[in-house]
């Protein structure tokens, strides 16, 4: 047997890791849990599309959720704040008591991909 260069089973490490099913899994996992939530907690006033276009949202123009003009940013951590926090003077309710932060981590990552 030869032996291989450090760097060489390095290599082999970081590729199995990557390749294994667990890391494959969670992102999937993640996406289902994301788009699972989206569809009992947030449809109902964002639309399965995320087009905002539900009776609740009207008069409402940030309840659209893919046409990329979000008012409190695009970023995931924003998202995050703003299903945690809710947001006031609008319908938009707070999910911090009623859902786990791996939960909305899910639905904000899930709702970033609704406007791509």
């Amino acid at each position: 047997m030869i032996p291989l260069p450090r760097a060489a089973v390095a290599a082999l490490l970081v590729i199995t890791a990557a390749c294994s099913p667990s890391s494959q899994e969670e992102p999937a996992a993640s996406q289902a849990l994301g788009e699972e939530l989206y569809e009992t907690r947030c449809a109902m006033c964002h639309g399965m599309t995320g087009a905002g276009d539900m009776p609740m949202a009207a008069g409402y123009p940030n309840a659209n959720l893919i046409d990329q003009r979000w008012a409190h940013g695009p970023e995931k951590e924003a998202l995050v704040r703003v299903i945690r926090d809710g947001l006031p003077g609008t319908p938009m309710l707070g999910f911090g008591r009623m859902m786990s932060p791996e939960e909305i981590d899910a639905v904000a990552e899930y709702v970033r991909g609704l406007s791509r």
